[in-house]
């Protein structure tokens, strides 16, 4: 079955499976009911693991020329953005309306349905590797070959000091955000009153995120990678510390010159 196909074949119905038990509420105590979430949650996300790594494993193995493989790349980050965006301008609507304002059923009934589509574009994907089962036996030979062991990609990963920077700097961005986008339906209906407001700003995000991914190679390439980086990261900073000021503070602080001091203070 080959490399991939195996994980891409076999593991979205699990994933899909999971994903519905997250949000089946069954009759349990609070403890257990707990102990029930924390373990769907990481079989849920182990799982799903073993599936994106094969996922975007299978690029190289489709082509070996660049420009194609960034363009495979862009395309599937493209259109992954573009179904993150749509679910989230659909989610509460559709939550409200399936459930009848029951948020329980809900998300169990949305969750049920996304399964099933995953679990149909999975085998539709699958379908889609046959090609790639081509492989000679020289060429299986030299992949046996050259298998890496558990304790030499630990030893190079303790060697490369750069990777380790890189890889510790991610952490430190993408712990907060998914975080951040973890609560955003928290945030929309107990601190702003109205959870329909997540949907609204979907809908905004989505056009500006898409003149971002449109502009982003053109200032990469004026301005290098790292500066476009940490403008936006400087950009996400501020606009959270806004979030936070706007609905801890009344409207009317804004337009004092104590806190206009004390923003431009902090800023510099």
């Amino acid at each position: 079955m080959g490399k991939y196909r195996p994980y891409i074949t076999v593991i979205p119905p699990i994933i899909s499976l999971l994903f519905v038990a997250l949000f089946f509420n069954p009759s349990l105590s609070h403890g257990a009911h707990l102990v029930y979430v924390y373990v769907i949650t990481i079989l849920f996300w182990t799982a799903y693991a073993f599936f994106d790594i094969s996922f975007w494993s299978m690029v190289p193995s489709i082509t070996k020329e660049e420009d194609k493989r960034m363009k495979l790349l862009t395309t599937s980050k493209f259109m992954i953005m573009i179904a993150a965006f749509g679910l989230g301008m659909a989610q509460m609507p559709l939550v409200k309306l399936l459930g009848n304002n029951d948020y329980s059923r809900g998300f169990f009934l949305i969750s049920i349905i996304l399964g099933v589509i995953f679990t149909a574009l999975g085998l539709l994907l699958t379908q889609a590797l046959t090609f790639m089962n081509r492989n000679s036996e020289d060429v299986a030979a030299r992949a046996e070959s050259t298998q890496v062991k558990g304790k030499d990609m630990v030893k190079s990963l303790l060697a490369n000091k750069p990777l380790i920077s890189v890889i510790l700097g991610k952490l430190c961005i993408y712990i907060p955000v998914t975080f951040k986008g973890s609560i955003a339906i928290y945030f929309y209906k107990y601190t702003l009153g109205n959870d329909i407001l997540g949907s609204y700003a979907s809908m905004i995000s989505l056009p500006a995120t898409l003149l971002l991914v449109a502009f982003a190679p053109k200032l990469i390439k004026k301005f290098g990678d790292k500066k476009v980086m940490l403008f936006i990261i400087i950009v996400h900073a501020v606009l959270s510390f806004a979030y936070i000021v706007s609905t801890m503070s009344p409207p009317s602080m804004f337009y004092s010159t104590d806190f206009r001091t004390q923003l431009w203070g902090s800023i510099l």
